[in-house]
């Protein structure tokens, strides 16, 4: 309700990109809120056996990662989706370019999950994506600072 109420007063100033970003990041929580439940679901109702719960868990969260990557490139600066970083508030050519290549290596790491998901041994499947997770993260927060150092048009603090 909260992006939808915000994509709406975006609308009502005239901010096109920000309602857009707006409307992204509300398809992507229903989608990353439905994928989870449907997995729990799944696991509850007794499919989730030693042999292939894992497997099916991987691949769920890959599904999930290469989706919210798939989008993360297009949003335009806002507080809530994103990559938001102090230097990213301040330069629109960090915002973009962080946010840009966090979304493709969201979308490699979710790509290379569902590729392995099958084949990782079971507790280390989760685990390589979470890492994974957290050097996309660390990547694109470096990137963000170095994008912003480096912009002439870029507001100071």
């Amino acid at each position: 309700a909260g992006l939808g109420l915000a994509a709406m007063r975006a609308e009502d100033q005239g901010d096109a990109s920000r309602r857009r970003s707006m409307r992204i990041g509300q398809g992507l929580t229903v989608f990353i809120v439905a994928a989870i439940g449907l997995v729990i679901a799944w696991a509850s109702l007794g499919h989730a056996t030693v042999d292939s719960g894992p497997a099916v868990m991987t691949g769920a969260l890959s599904l999930i990662l290469l989706v919210v990557g798939a989008f993360l490139g297009r949003v335009a600066p806002n507080p809530l989706i994103g990559v938001r970083t102090p230097w990213n508030y301040k330069s629109r050519l960090a915002w973009d370019r962080s946010n840009r290549l966090a979304g493709r290596l969201f979308c490699l790491v979710g790509l290379a999950g569902l590729i392995a998901a099958p084949l990782a041994p079971p507790p280390y499947g989760v685990t390589a994506l979470v890492a994974a997770v957290i050097v996309v993260a660390g990547l694109s927060i470096f990137e963000s600072w170095r994008v912003w150092r480096a912009d002439p048009d870029r507001q100071p603090f």
